[in-house]
């Protein structure tokens, strides 16, 4: 399977966007233009592989966070359904959605499910 460069870019602009940072601004953080953070978010340039590590980094992103629908086999707990829920959510909307599914997880142990 190919990487989806269009999926891949539509996470990175969606943290970039929640983290309240510019195209511009994360091209100076990453040294590279604004048009070319506007290319790789439209699925229509892939970076090289020492730019996604550093778009990573400064949004704060795993490589499976970003490959996520390109991965057969990922260490992530969560699925791409569970993952894309995950992605749009702020840290208190993360925390909340964490003690639903313990507290889910601890039902199901409880009535042995």
């Amino acid at each position: 399977m190919a990487v989806d460069y269009v999926k891949m870019g539509r996470i990175m602009r969606q943290k970039r966007e929640l983290l309240k940072i510019s195209q511009e601004e994360l091209g100076s953080m990453t040294l590279t233009s604004n048009v070319h953070i506007s290319n790789i978010e439209n699925g229509s340039r892939a970076p090289s592989l020492d730019l996604f590590v550093a778009i990573a980094n400064v949004l704060g992103l795993s490589a499976d966070d970003l490959l996520v629908n390109s991965l057969e086999v990922s260490s992530s707990i969560a699925g791409k359904d569970v993952h894309a829920i995950f992605q749009g959510c702020n840290k208190d909307e993360k925390e909340i959605l964490i003690r639903l599914l313990n507290f889910v997880k601890e039902l199901l142990i409880e009535y042995n499910i």
